[in-house]
């Protein structure tokens, strides 16, 4: 074998290595995300909530929320602003 058959070689098992590598820890991550999910589990205590569409007796299991940042407390001073 010359050098460049032999670095190929090489080259091509580091190669399978890393893949193989990258595909464990796809696999254990997602076996973590499934065995912590919510919606797997069922939620947690009684109070579940049950979202309604805008037509009657549809639902849908997820919400997009908008949520506004926060003003700014009272008793504190902005950072930005003079007084």
């Amino acid at each position: 074998m010359t050098v460049n058959e032999t670095l190929g070689a090489w080259s091509e098992l580091f190669m399978l290595l890393a893949a193989m590598t990258y595909l464990v820890a796809f696999v254990a991550f997602a076996w973590d995300v499934a065995s912590h999910s919510k919606t797997l589990r069922g939620a947690e205590g009684s109070g579940e909530r049950e979202l309604v569409g805008a037509a009657a007796g549809v639902t849908v299991g997820m919400a997009v929320v908008a949520v506004a940042a926060p003003g700014p407390r009272p008793g504190r001073r902005s950072a930005g602003r003079a007084r």
